[in-house]
């Protein structure tokens, strides 16, 4: 039985005209050529094309699945970096002693790196969720910080007069961090305002904020 060497072929010279064709190249090592093609291509091509691009014998075809957003993240250690990412945006929600916005950018500078700036972007907004759970649920102890009181009983009080102002509050604040959205989650909690229309608000605010954040690299380039 005769063995065969497959090579990828984008580009076949069938009956002296140049056609796309996306399919393989079966070589027999015997040394004569054919043409196979996938079942998307649905047309059979004459044996003994000859394609564009040939490998060497024995090279091993591409990994149909290192092509695609999986493989690539796959590759390169970029779930390392994605868990690094994740793990410092929860930290960093639970104790503000530094942002994960200036992680996020750098990661999305480092050269070579595979990882799409949304998934990034989405990674870092969901650790930074996560973190702020933990507020929600110390949120009963905020009393002992009478500073955040002071400076967020206004904004707290016109919140609690009108749920639109609440909703407007809570978008600014987890997108542009005005008021701040760490001193504000807790402050708004502890309030004892109804949680459940806000809750989606800040989500739609942080994703929208890491997301422009982890996309801004790449729109600088392109500009």
């Amino acid at each position: 039985m005769v063995g065969f060497d497959q090579y990828e072929s984008p580009l076949v010279r069938c009956d002296g005209r140049q056609e796309l064709f996306d399919g393989v190249v079966a070589v027999p090592r015997t040394g004569f050529l054919a043409a196979v093609p996938t079942p998307a291509q649905g047309r059979a091509v004459e044996p003994g094309v000859a394609p564009a691009r040939i490998g060497n014998p024995g090279e091993e075809m591409p990994d149909a699945v290192g092509s695609t957003a999986v493989g690539r993240l796959l590759r390169g250690g970029a779930v390392l970096g994605l868990g690094l990412l994740f793990g410092v945006a929860v930290g960093t929600a639970i104790m503000p002693i530094a942002g994960v916005e200036a992680l996020l950018v750098g990661f999305m500078l480092v050269p070579g790196q595979s990882v799409p700036w949304w998934v990034a972007g989405l990674v870092a907004a969901a650790g930074q969720l996560c973190g702020k759970v933990v507020h929600l649920r110390l949120a009963t102890r905020v009393a002992v910080v009478p500073a955040v009181h002071r400076r967020l009983a206004g904004t707290v009080e016109r919140c609690r007069r009108c749920p639109r102002t609440a909703a407007g509050v809570v978008l600014m604040s987890s997108t542009i961090g005005l008021p701040p959205f760490t001193a504000l989650v807790p402050a708004v909690a502890a309030s004892g305002l109804d949680l459940r229309p806000l809750i989606p608000v800040a989500v739609v605010g942080r994703t929208l904020r890491f997301l422009v954040l982890a996309g801004s690299p790449a729109l600088v380039q392109w500009l």
